[in-house]
Order: C-alpha cells, then structure tokens, then sequence
C-alpha cells in the first residue's frame, strides 16, 4: 500500500508510474470522474472512452474494453457521478480476461455494503485500489489516499511520489480518527440512511424520472432540468448540474435533514410552477 495526498493524487501518480507517455493507452468509461482523463492527458497518455450501458449506467462492454489496444483500464465502482455500482458480474469477467492493469477507483466503497476489490489483489496482479478517506471516513480536510495493489506497481508508484507524502499532524490527526472504528460505522450508516431517505422522497417527486444512489451523493435525470435550477438558484441550494457534461442529469450533495427538506421543496415546486 502506498499513502498519498487524497486518492486524486494517487490516479496522478499511477498514470505517471504505469504508463509511458506517447506509447501507452487507457480505456475509460463515460460518465465518469473527469480528472482521471485530464490526468492522462497531461501525461500524454492516449484514451478510450467507451460509454456505459444498462438502463443504471452500470453495464461495461466486456468485449469492446477487451479489443482496445490499451494497457489499462480505469475504473470508478461506485461510479461518479452516475451514483450506481459496476455490474458485479461484469467486472468479474473483465478481471479474469483482461491481463493488463485495471485502477478501479473506489472512493465511495463504504457506502455500498459490498466488499471491496481489494479482497481480489491476490488473485489479479494488475489489479489496482484507490481509496480515500476523504468521503465516508469524513476527513476531506486531512487529504488522505491510499492506493493498494501487487508489491511491483506499489514499488513504481513509490518511486515517483514526492518526498514526505504525510505531515506529521495529518498522520496523527487520522490515526486519531481511526482508533474508534465503531464510531466510523455509526458514520457512515447514518449518513447512508439519510441519503436512501433523500433518494425515496426524490423518487416521488413527479418531474424526478430516475434516482441513483449507490455512492455518497444522490444523481437524478430530471423531467425539466431548467425549471429545477431555476428554482434551486432561486432558494440558493447548489448542486453539480450535468456532472460531466451529462445532461439532463443532477448530482445532489446528501446534506442534514433539515438541508435535504429545503431541497425537496424546491424540486417540488418547480414542478407546480411548470404545469401552470
């Protein structure tokens, strides 16, 4: 395992250590987290964006990523900012298919009650982890990463992170935080319970056509995408309108109780408004 400064640094440093620029290619699927792309751009590594299929944005097209001419495939399970998680079935295939290097970005795996990845290192040598304590651990401020993976490619990514990866108070700052691991869980299952309680009401509101809520945030395809922002800037609550250029589509932060019910009432509003 290797520590580093959030788990964007971690998918910098592994295009840096894996890849060679001008040679090597990465598979991508889209939607998905965009940095991962402007990394591999910086680093002049070539990309294959290959959309994601199923009505959930959850499917991969095991065949086409396997007929690309990369060395890599990356990966974000749960997805951002679609909010659903990769068939498993899916991702098992590619993983005993594919001999190359596979980064599957799983910042949001505590939120899903599925095991991790990681649990699979042993058995797929290209297999890489990218972890984060920065969103259901709560510790955003302190930019901590983590990336696990097969002695080799953790070597490699060593060898080109920047010297003192850690200061001294974000170590103790983080160990302090994860000596009561009971306290974490209770966390994350609050914040879990009151993003699948977010996810239900959205569910109802009438311009609402889908909800994804696998990750730590909650994504919905809207009837009336102007209507709805329209009256969310019009209350002042923000949310990521077309993550990634995916239109019709909002990416909504889980807020507190009270947060999530001034939310609500816009959205429903904004559907009133426009059927007058």
């Amino acid at each position: 395992m290797a520590i580093t400064r959030g788990a964007t640094e971690a998918l910098d440093l592994l295009l840096r250590a894996l890849f060679e620029p001008g040679r090597d290619a990465v598979a991508v699927t889209w939607p998905s987290f965009g940095s991962f792309e402007q990394f591999a751009a910086l680093h002049g590594v070539t990309r294959h964006r290959l959309p994601l299929g199923g009505v959930r944005y959850d499917r991969l097209d095991v065949d086409r990523l396997l007929s690309l001419p990369v060395k890599g495939i990356y990966l974000c399970n749960p997805n951002n900012p679609t909010s659903t998680c990769l068939d498993a079935d899916d991702l098992a295939l590619l993983l005993d298919r594919f001999d190359g290097i596979v980064i599957v970005d799983e910042t949001y795996a505590e939120f899903t009650g599925r095991p991790s990845l990681a649990h699979r290192l042993g058995s797929h040598p290209g297999l890489v982890s990218v972890r984060s304590m920065s969103k259901a651990l709560g510790m955003a401020g302190l930019r901590l990463g983590a990336v696990l993976g097969a002695p080799d490619l953790i070597g490699a990514v060593r060898r080109v992170r920047p010297p003192f990866p850690v200061p001294g108070p974000v170590a103790e700052a983080a160990a302090a935080e994860l000596a009561d691991p009971a306290q974490l869980v209770s966390r994350v299952a609050s914040c879990v319970a009151e993003r699948d309680r977010l996810a239900r009401e959205l569910a109802d509101c009438p311009g609402v056509r889908d909800v994804f809520a696998d990750a730590g945030f909650v994504t919905v395809r809207l009837a009336d995408q102007d209507a709805v922002l329209a009256e969310l800037d019009a209350s002042r609550i923000a949310v990521h309108a077309e993550p990634e250029g995916w239109r019709g589509f909002l990416r909504i932060s889980v807020g507190t109780p009270q947060e999530n019910a001034l939310l609500l009432s816009a959205i429903r509003r904004s559907d009133r408004r426009s059927h007058l």
